[in-house]
Protein backbone atom coordinates (compact mmCIF):
# COMPACT_ATOMS: atom_id res chain seq x y z
CA UNK A 1 0.00 0.00 0.00
CA UNK A 2 1.36 3.41 -0.95
CA UNK A 3 1.58 6.42 1.28
CA UNK A 4 -1.51 8.52 1.97
CA UNK A 5 -1.24 12.19 0.98
CA UNK A 6 -3.85 14.69 2.13
CA UNK A 7 -4.88 18.14 0.96
CA UNK A 8 -6.03 21.08 3.07
CA UNK A 9 -7.71 24.17 1.62
CA UNK A 10 -7.63 27.19 3.93
CA UNK A 11 -10.87 29.08 3.36
CA UNK A 12 -11.68 30.76 6.68
CA UNK A 13 -10.31 34.24 5.89
CA UNK A 14 -12.42 37.33 6.53
CA UNK A 15 -11.75 38.96 3.09
CA UNK A 16 -11.30 42.40 4.65
CA UNK A 17 -9.62 43.98 1.60
CA UNK A 18 -12.26 42.64 -0.77
CA UNK A 19 -15.17 43.80 1.38
CA UNK A 20 -17.24 40.65 0.71
CA UNK A 21 -16.53 36.92 1.29
CA UNK A 22 -14.22 36.34 -1.66
CA UNK A 23 -14.62 32.58 -1.42
CA UNK A 24 -18.16 32.97 -2.79
CA UNK A 25 -17.34 35.45 -5.58
CA UNK A 26 -18.18 34.05 -9.00
CA UNK A 27 -15.57 33.57 -11.68
CA UNK A 28 -16.83 32.34 -15.07
CA UNK A 29 -19.80 30.46 -13.65
CA UNK A 30 -18.20 29.07 -10.50
CA UNK A 31 -17.23 30.55 -7.16
CA UNK A 32 -13.55 30.93 -6.35
CA UNK A 33 -13.87 28.25 -3.70
CA UNK A 34 -15.55 25.84 -6.11
CA UNK A 35 -12.70 26.29 -8.57
CA UNK A 36 -10.07 25.45 -5.97
CA UNK A 37 -12.10 22.48 -4.74
CA UNK A 38 -12.52 21.19 -8.30
CA UNK A 39 -8.75 21.14 -8.80
CA UNK A 40 -7.96 19.49 -5.47
CA UNK A 41 -10.67 16.88 -5.93
CA UNK A 42 -9.60 16.09 -9.50
CA UNK A 43 -6.02 15.45 -8.38
CA UNK A 44 -4.59 12.22 -7.02
CA UNK A 45 -4.71 13.46 -3.42
CA UNK A 46 -6.19 10.78 -1.16
CA UNK A 47 -8.38 13.17 0.83
CA UNK A 48 -9.36 16.84 0.84
CA UNK A 49 -10.17 18.88 3.96
CA UNK A 50 -11.71 22.35 3.62
CA UNK A 51 -11.33 24.71 6.58
CA UNK A 52 -13.95 27.47 6.80
CA UNK A 53 -15.33 29.86 9.39
CA UNK A 54 -18.77 29.28 10.97
CA UNK A 55 -20.14 32.15 8.87
CA UNK A 56 -19.14 30.42 5.65
CA UNK A 57 -20.16 26.90 6.65
CA UNK A 58 -23.78 27.28 5.55
CA UNK A 59 -22.69 28.57 2.13
CA UNK A 60 -20.52 25.55 1.32
CA UNK A 61 -22.20 22.86 -0.74
CA UNK A 62 -21.57 19.28 0.29
CA UNK A 63 -19.09 17.51 -2.00
CA UNK A 64 -18.30 13.79 -2.16
CA UNK A 65 -14.52 14.08 -1.88
CA UNK A 66 -14.24 16.93 0.63
CA UNK A 67 -14.68 17.02 4.39
CA UNK A 68 -15.41 20.39 6.01
CA UNK A 69 -13.68 21.46 9.23
CA UNK A 70 -14.87 24.55 11.09
CA UNK A 71 -12.45 27.11 12.52
CA UNK A 72 -14.18 29.03 15.31
CA UNK A 73 -11.01 31.09 15.92
CA UNK A 74 -10.36 32.26 12.37
CA UNK A 75 -10.01 35.87 13.53
CA UNK A 76 -6.80 34.96 15.34
CA UNK A 77 -4.92 34.32 12.09
CA UNK A 78 -4.29 31.76 9.39
CA UNK A 79 -2.27 29.59 11.78
CA UNK A 80 -5.51 28.58 13.52
CA UNK A 81 -6.88 27.27 10.22
CA UNK A 82 -3.69 25.27 9.64
CA UNK A 83 -4.13 23.71 13.09
CA UNK A 84 -7.79 22.84 12.48
CA UNK A 85 -6.91 21.32 9.12
CA UNK A 86 -4.06 19.19 10.49
CA UNK A 87 -6.28 17.92 13.31
CA UNK A 88 -8.95 16.88 10.79
CA UNK A 89 -6.63 14.74 8.65
CA UNK A 90 -6.72 10.99 8.40
CA UNK A 91 -4.32 9.81 11.14
CA UNK A 92 -2.52 7.66 8.56
CA UNK A 93 -1.61 10.70 6.44
CA UNK A 94 2.07 10.76 5.42
CA UNK A 95 2.12 14.27 3.94
CA UNK A 96 -0.18 17.23 3.41
CA UNK A 97 -0.57 19.74 0.59
CA UNK A 98 -1.80 23.05 2.02
CA UNK A 99 -3.53 25.43 -0.39
CA UNK A 100 -5.55 28.63 -0.25
CA UNK A 101 -9.16 29.27 -1.23
CA UNK A 102 -8.22 32.55 -2.94
CA UNK A 103 -6.07 30.96 -5.68
CA UNK A 104 -8.76 29.92 -8.17
CA UNK A 105 -6.41 29.73 -11.18
CA UNK A 106 -4.35 26.85 -9.77
CA UNK A 107 -3.89 24.00 -12.25
CA UNK A 108 -4.31 20.30 -11.46
CA UNK A 109 -0.98 19.64 -13.20
CA UNK A 110 0.76 21.69 -10.52
CA UNK A 111 -0.58 19.48 -7.75
CA UNK A 112 0.50 16.38 -9.63
CA UNK A 113 3.99 17.85 -10.14
CA UNK A 114 4.30 18.49 -6.40
CA UNK A 115 3.15 14.97 -5.54
CA UNK A 116 5.61 13.52 -8.04
CA UNK A 117 8.44 15.58 -6.55
CA UNK A 118 7.46 14.38 -3.09
CA UNK A 119 7.90 10.76 -4.19
CA UNK A 120 11.11 11.52 -6.08
CA UNK A 121 12.98 13.73 -3.61
CA UNK A 122 11.57 12.78 -0.19
CA UNK A 123 12.12 16.43 0.82
CA UNK A 124 10.42 17.73 3.97
CA UNK A 125 8.83 20.58 2.01
CA UNK A 126 7.96 20.86 -1.69
CA UNK A 127 7.19 24.31 -3.17
CA UNK A 128 6.01 25.26 -6.68
CA UNK A 129 7.92 27.97 -8.57
CA UNK A 130 6.76 30.08 -11.52
CA UNK A 131 9.14 32.52 -13.17
CA UNK A 132 11.56 32.10 -10.26
CA UNK A 133 8.90 33.01 -7.68
CA UNK A 134 7.67 30.62 -5.03
CA UNK A 135 3.92 30.14 -4.74
CA UNK A 136 1.22 28.00 -3.22
CA UNK A 137 0.12 25.23 -2.50
CA UNK A 138 2.98 23.76 -0.48
CA UNK A 139 3.53 20.14 0.51
CA UNK A 140 4.80 19.14 3.99
CA UNK A 141 5.94 15.74 5.28
CA UNK A 142 4.26 14.19 8.30
CA UNK A 143 7.29 14.90 10.49
CA UNK A 144 6.37 18.61 10.25
CA UNK A 145 2.72 18.24 11.31
CA UNK A 146 3.58 19.05 14.92
CA UNK A 147 5.50 22.17 13.84
CA UNK A 148 2.59 23.25 11.64
CA UNK A 149 0.25 22.97 14.64
CA UNK A 150 2.55 25.23 16.64
CA UNK A 151 2.39 28.15 14.21
CA UNK A 152 1.05 31.39 15.69
CA UNK A 153 -0.90 34.37 14.38
CA UNK A 154 -1.10 35.27 10.71
CA UNK A 155 2.45 34.42 9.63
CA UNK A 156 1.57 31.11 8.02
CA UNK A 157 4.35 28.60 7.41
CA UNK A 158 7.06 31.03 6.24
CA UNK A 159 9.02 30.72 9.48
CA UNK A 160 8.88 26.93 9.30
CA UNK A 161 10.00 26.92 5.66
CA UNK A 162 12.96 29.16 6.48
CA UNK A 163 14.02 26.92 9.36
CA UNK A 164 13.95 23.89 7.02
CA UNK A 165 15.42 25.62 3.97
CA UNK A 166 18.01 22.84 3.47
CA UNK A 167 15.21 20.29 3.10
CA UNK A 168 13.08 22.19 0.58
CA UNK A 169 12.53 20.99 -2.98
CA UNK A 170 11.45 23.56 -5.57
CA UNK A 171 9.37 22.43 -8.55
CA UNK A 172 9.17 24.69 -11.61
CA UNK A 173 5.62 24.75 -12.99
CA UNK A 174 3.92 26.47 -15.92
CA UNK A 175 1.19 27.92 -13.72
CA UNK A 176 0.84 31.62 -12.90
CA UNK A 177 -2.08 30.60 -10.66
CA UNK A 178 0.32 29.68 -7.86
CA UNK A 179 1.16 33.38 -7.47
CA UNK A 180 -2.16 35.19 -7.91
CA UNK A 181 -4.03 35.75 -4.64
CA UNK A 182 -7.46 37.34 -5.09
CA UNK A 183 -7.36 40.03 -2.40
CA UNK A 184 -8.68 43.12 -4.21
CA UNK A 185 -11.11 44.00 -7.03
CA UNK A 186 -8.05 44.55 -9.24
CA UNK A 187 -6.89 40.98 -8.57
CA UNK A 188 -10.37 39.77 -9.49
CA UNK A 189 -10.27 41.61 -12.82
CA UNK A 190 -6.88 40.07 -13.57
CA UNK A 191 -8.19 36.57 -12.77
CA UNK A 192 -11.16 37.03 -15.09
CA UNK A 193 -8.85 38.22 -17.85
CA UNK A 194 -6.63 35.15 -17.46
CA UNK A 195 -9.63 32.81 -17.47
CA UNK A 196 -10.91 34.38 -20.69
CA UNK A 197 -7.49 33.88 -22.26
CA UNK A 198 -7.37 30.24 -21.16
CA UNK A 199 -10.86 29.65 -22.56
CA UNK A 200 -9.92 31.20 -25.90
CA UNK A 201 -6.77 29.04 -26.07
CA UNK A 202 -8.77 25.86 -25.42
CA UNK A 203 -11.21 26.78 -28.19
CA UNK A 204 -8.39 27.39 -30.66
CA UNK A 205 -6.84 24.02 -29.82
CA UNK A 206 -10.20 22.27 -30.19
CA UNK A 207 -10.63 23.67 -33.70
CA UNK A 208 -7.26 22.32 -34.88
Amino acid sequence: MGELISGIILGAGASRRMGVPKQTIELAGKTMLERVLDVFEASSLDEVVLVVSPALERKVRMRPRTRVAINTRAGEGISTSVRVGIDALDPRSNAVLIGLADKPLLRKSTIESLLSARRRTRADIVIPVFQRKRGNPILFRRRLFRDLRRLKGDAGAKVLIESRRYSVAEVTVNDSGILLDIDTPGDLRMARKILRARSALRKRKARK
